[in-house]
């Protein structure tokens, strides 16, 4: 998306219209790759409690390496 939105820019005709389409595609895909990172980001947090909790439960010492 991001590549055709740059080719783009070499058409001199091209119109406002087909700039602003490919825009907002291009923006659609971002807030599309945000919301999938975002729900990543809460797995991941969600998955690091309960293995601190199953550390935990189960009596393991974990020891960061330096």
């Amino acid at each position: 998306m991001d590549l055709d939105l740059y080719e783009m820019f070499l058409d001199e005709e091209l119109s406002f219209e087909e700039l602003e389409d490919q825009i907002n595609l291009v923006n659609e895909q971002y807030q599309s790759v945000n919301e999938y990172k975002e729900q990543f980001n809460e797995y991941t947090t969600t998955f690091n409690e309960r293995k601190e909790q199953f550390y935990d439960t189960a009596d393991f010492v974990i020891e960061a390496e330096e």
